[in-house]
Formats: structure tokens, C-alpha cells, sequence
């Protein structure tokens, strides 16, 4: 089961990857960065699809749903 990373969590892979939210909304495929403020600040949960494919970008690595035990 999916447990989306907290929005400090997503802060601080933003931050490992020197992401500013439109640069993870243009990488993500959303439109503007908006979402990645929703994120950011914790009103709405990251989407797998998000996090799975900045992690793909980012990291050239995938995912799995309990990507946390790979820390």
C-alpha cells in the first residue's frame, strides 16, 4: 500500500534534487507548480505518479509502494 512522503519529506527531496516547484511540475508533467505547493505545504497528498517519476528522473531509479525501507 501507497503511504505518500509528508510534506517535509517532499521538501527535502525538492531540496536533494535542487528542484523549485515548477522545475518538479515541468519534470512530473503537471502544468504549473501549484500542485507542487499543495504538496509542499501539506494541503494535498503526492501522487504515486509524482513521486515515482521524479524519483525515476532524479534519482534513475524506480520505485516501489514502500520506497522508505531503501533509505
Amino acid at each position: 500500500m501507497y503511504k505518500p512522503p509528508t510534506a517535509s519529506e517532499f521538501r527535502l527531496l525538492l531540496k536533494k534534487w535542487e528542484l523549485t516547484g515548477g522545475k518538479a511540475a515541468n519534470l512530473s508533467g503537471l502544468s504549473s507548480g501549484r500542485s507542487i505547493r499543495s504538496y509542499t505545504s501539506g494541503n494535498t497528498k503526492v501522487p504515486y505518479s509524482v513521486l515515482f517519476v521524479l524519483f525515476a528522473k532524479c534519482e534513475g531509479v524506480l520505485i516501489s509502494f514502500d520506497w522508505r525501507k531503501s533509505e
